[in-house]
């Protein structure tokens, strides 16, 4: 019996555990990732890693605090049992006494604490990036307030320029600065996207938007449903299937036209246009044969096609404006100057404090590993590399932890269903990234779909609710898309006094959406009420999660008035 023999793991986490080489892990909610996460921690030491070569990354301090606290307790268990002495094949009680006693020293933390520490043990390679020792790490609220400042600064410089002052009539002054503090908060992928940009942008865009609506529709699937539409013809020409038939064709050939021209615009409004004329009303009298049929089969192919691939810019319910892409064009570099205030200010407003946001830790960090003589000796201290929530990481945090790793001792965490922190840069394509690496190098994929938190009734609810909603299979051409992936529940039932329904939907009506978003919460008030009395739910078993804040005042209006406790 060893350490991870204490930790009674089930067969996909034992797997995943004592898997060799590079490890992606996808775990459903309550399906036990961090017991998984500290076991393999465990694994590595066992394994002979020494603790410091060990680098676990977690998304939040907090969560930094709960495996550590987690992986001493699992060696504070182990030390208990007298299996430690018993067993040759364990290592001895000293070995774990020592684990325990340098587990502070160990390298767990957050991918920007990671950074920190690697810009602080390069200072001379750091100062070639303009990052002076002793640096401090700037709080998110504290790089928002300089962020708001530099963006008031810029917008003081714009109304006073005669270029950039153009800005504020197409966008007015609440959005501008809407934008500019976005272009602000993500810099790192903004400033490239700038640099990409070519002196007439708009003949850039419009040669991309060619060549894309080229690879659509000079494709077999479009051509052949239109060929199939143009051999059939109806006996009467004002049958209504006819109709459309000839404005779809001819709508066709506008596009082919406007595309040659190279008319952008054009070319969307004639496809929004074909969409809208795709109906499928026709008389089978007034067509020869079965012919009605094929041509409602060939309509029904060329709107599915349209449907999948040329809805976003051409939906006639939503159609694209190419005039907004070429007023845009005329101010991009009016928008880029304002922009470059307010990075400016922002840059001088941290050099002041010698203090650096998480964009510059990452991007430093990441400066720095690209450097072979840093990478190596990171790659030389480093035995194994973990990573938690890996389906909120972004490209650069990918960069950094496969240059740590060496792209062979990685293992992640993750569940893209989970993936909430995009306003913050994280994308869930990445998580797909490297389930495709790991494959292609012969690593493991586990998948953990046995939770541990609901009861069964629940989840197979949820499993049902889901389904239809989320793709089943994943879309190449969607990367951002997660398909739906069914969760098994350990708990067979309820607690005592948990009754149906297990899932609940409630509407609120009002004459307006005020009174609606009253009644609804009134409503809700009253059945947790009925909920605490009759199956004995606790109040701090019940969480209400909202999509914004805003939403908090006619719940808390409503909770005051049942008396019933929160917080928020």
């Amino acid at each position: 019996m060893t350490i991870l023999d204490s930790l009674q793991l089930n067969d996909p986490q034992r797997e995943a555990v004592a898997a060799p080489g590079n490890v992606v892990v996808t775990a459903g909610a309550g399906s036990g990732k961090t017991r998984t996460l500290v076991a393999r921690y465990l694994h590595h030491l066992e394994e002979g890693a020494p603790l410091r070569e060990i680098v676990a990354i977690t998304f939040t301090e907090k969560a930094a605090r709960e495996m550590r606290n987690r992986i001493r307790q699992a060696i504070t268990d182990w030390l208990k049992t007298s299996e430690v002495s018993k067993t040759s094949e364990v290592l001895p009680r000293s070995f774990w006494e020592a684990a325990f006693a340098d587990l502070d020293a160990a390298r767990i933390g957050t991918i920007h604490s990671l950074c920190a520490q690697i810009l602080r043990e390069h200072p001379v390679a750091a100062a070639r990036l303009s990052i002076k020792p002793g640096f401090s790490v700037l709080e998110e609220g504290r790089a928002a307030v300089l962020r708001a400042r530099a963006v008031e600064d810029a917008l003081v410089w714009a109304a006073e320029d005669d270029v950039a002052s153009r800005l504020f009539r197409p966008l007015g002054e609440f959005r501008l600065r809407t934008v500019i503090a976005a272009l602000l908060a993500k810099r790192l992928d903004a400033d490239p996207a700038f640099e990409r940009l070519s002196d007439d942008p708009l003949q850039g865009w419009a040669d991309a938007l060619l060549e894309w609506l080229g690879g659509h529709l000079d494709g077999p699937e479009w051509r052949a449903a239109l060929d199939d539409l143009d051999r059939l013809r109806a006996n009467d020409p004002s049958d209504k299937m006819e109709m459309a038939r000839q404005a779809v064709l001819a709508h066709a050939g506008a596009v082919d036209e406007a595309r040659r021209r190279g008319e952008v615009g054009a070319a969307l409004a004639e496809l929004a246009a074909l969409r809208a004329a795709a109906t499928l009303n026709g008389r089978k009298s007034n067509w020869p044969g079965d012919t009605l049929t094929a041509a409602k089969a060939g309509m029904r192919a060329l709107r599915d096609y349209f449907d999948e691939r040329l809805a976003p810019l051409a939906n006639p319910k939503k159609p694209a404006a190419w005039e907004l892409d070429e007023q845009v064009a005329g101010l991009i570099w009016a928008l880029h100057a304002t922009y470059w205030q307010a990075l400016t200010a922002y840059e001088r407003a941290k050099r002041a404090e010698n203090s650096l946001d998480f964009d510059d830790l990452e991007s430093g960090a990441l400066a720095l590993l690209r450097e072979p003589r840093v990478r190596a000796e990171w790659q030389q201290k480093v035995k194994a590399v973990l990573v938690d929530e890996f389906q909120d990481t972004n490209e650069r945090q990918r960069e950094i932890v496969y240059a740590l790793s060496g792209f062979g001792t990685l293992f992640v965490v993750g569940d893209e269903k989970q993936s909430i922190y995009r306003f913050r840069g994280a994308d869930v394509t990445v998580f797909h990234r490297v389930q495709e690496d790991v494959a292609r190098a012969e690593g493991q994929i586990v998948t953990l779909d046995l939770t541990f938190r609901p009861h069964k009734a629940l989840v197979e609810t949820t499993n049902r609710l889901l389904a239809p909603v989320l793709d089943e299979i994943a879309q190449p051409g969607r990367p951002y898309a997660v398909p739906f992936a069914p969760l098994r529940a350990h708990r067979a039932k309820p607690r005592e006094k948990i009754a149906a329904p297990f899932v609940e939907l409630h509407l609120g009506l009002g004459q307006n959406a005020s009174e609606g978003r009253q009644a609804a919460a009134d409503g809700l008030a009253a059945r947790l009420i009925e909920l605490h009395e009759r199956e004995s739910v606790a109040w701090g078993e019940v969480a209400l999660l909202f999509r914004a804040s805003t939403g908090f005042p006619p719940y808390e209006d409503a909770l005051e008035r049942a008396g019933i406790p929160f917080v928020t």
